[in-house]
């Protein structure tokens, strides 16, 4: 089982969703001996809430911290979720990708 946790998290590194770097191998196994553990203690398929409280507060509080961007503009790149602006503030987004453009293609 070890394994298929290790390949889960590779194949998330892999797509640039987090690191593997400073995890170790029990932190890397310890969503599935967790889950093991309650299947074994309750004879019992384990609940999604369990599951849920396994990875949000047990396994991800685990993680190593990911390495911040030094600038706001780093930050804001570095974002998955870009911040919804105002239609008054700096035009429509057609118009910035259109002036993007329009300055690369000169």
């Amino acid at each position: 089982m070890d394994r298929t946790m290790t390949t889960i998290l590779q194949r998330a590194a892999d797509r640039g969703e987090c690191t593997l770097a400073g995890l170790s191998p029990r932190v890397i196994a310890l969503p599935v001996t967790l889950i093991r553990y309650e299947a074994l203690l309750t004879s019992e398929p384990v609940p999604d809430s369990t599951l849920t409280e396994i990875v949000d507060d047990i396994f991800l509080p685990c993680w190593p911290p990911r390495p911040t961007a030094s600038t706001p503009a780093d930050r804001q790149a570095a974002s998955p979720v870009q911040p919804a602006r105002s239609p008054g503030a700096g035009g429509s987004r057609s118009s910035r990708v259109t002036s993007s453009a329009t300055r690369g293609a000169g």
